[in-house]
C-alpha cells in the first residue's frame, strides 16, 4: 500500500490508469471518558479530522479528485447516506457533503439486512454466553455473516469505480476488507493517530489502575 508523501512522478504516472481508493479510518467517539477526558479526547478528533481532509486534499491534486464515496455502515445513496453519517460521525460527514457538493456520488456499500445481521451477532458475542456451545454457533454464525459483509462491500466498490477514477472510503481501522490487486489502496494516516492511540491508551491504564 503507497504511503502518502512518498510518491514522485514516476510513481503518479503509474497509477493514473488504475482504480484508486482512499482510504480513512474512521474514529468515534469514547465511552467512559470523564468531561475533562472526554474534551480533550474531542480536540484531538478535530485535529485528526483536519490532517485526514488536508491528506485527502494532496492526493487528489497528485492522483485525482474523488468521484465515488462510500461510507462503511451506510446503505442508503445520496441525500439519505448523507444523513446516516451526520449521525454516524460528525468528522466524516464534514468531508462527505463537501465532495458531495462538488459533484461526487455516495454510494450504499452495506447491504442493510446483512449489516443487521452481522451487527445482532456481533452484540451477542460481546453479551456473552453461559453455554460454550451457544458461542460456537453465535461465532460461527458471526463469522458466517461478516464474511459476506465484507465481500458484499468490496465487491459494491470493485463495481462502482471505473479505471482511472478515485474513490474514498470510510472505514473503521480494523476493518477485514481484502481489495483485488486492480484496486490501488491509499491509506490515510494523520500525524495525531498515533497521538491518539496513546491518550486512550494511557486513559485506560490510568482507570484500571
Amino acid at each position: 500500500m503507497p504511503e502518502l508523501g512518498k510518491m514522485e512522478k514516476p510513481s503518479v504516472e503509474k497509477f493514473k490508469d488504475k482504480k484508486r481508493l482512499y482510504l480513512i479510518p474512521l474514529i468515534s467517539s469514547q465511552i467512559g471518558l470523564d468531561d475533562k477526558e472526554k474534551e480533550e479526547y474531542e480536540k484531538k478528533l478535530e485535529e485528526y479530522w483536519k490532517q485526514a481532509k488536508k491528506q485527502v486534499e494532496n492526493l487528489e491534486l497528485k492522483m485525482g479528485k474523488v468521484k465515488n464515496i462510500y461510507h462503511e455502515f451506510v446503505p442508503k445513496e445520496g441525500e439519505e447516506g448523507l444523513k446516516v453519517i451526520e449521525n454516524l460521525n460528525r468528522g466524516s460527514f464534514k468531508i462527505v457533503k463537501e465532495m458531495l457538493d462538488r459533484g461526487a456520488k455516495l454510494f450504499a456499500v452495506e447491504d442493510d439486512e446483512v449489516l443487521k445481521e452481522t451487527l445482532d451477532w456481533q452484540r451477542c458475542i460481546m453479551i456473552g454466553v453461559e453455554s460454550q456451545n451457544a458461542m460456537k454457533i453465535i461465532s460461527e454464525a458471526y463469522n458466517k455473516a461478516a464474511k459476506k459483509r465484507n465481500e458484499y462491500v468490496v465487491n459494491k466498490i470493485t463495481e462502482t469505480i471505473q479505471d482511472g477514477e478515485a474513490g474514498i472510503l470510510f472505514a473503521l481501522e480494523n476493518n477485514q476488507f481484502q481489495f483485488p490487486s486492480n484496486i490501488e489502496v491509499f491509506y490515510i494516516a494523520p500525524p495525531v493517530l498515533d497521538e491518539i492511540h496513546r491518550y486512550l491508551s494511557d486513559t485506560l491504564k490510568k482507570k484500571k489502575s
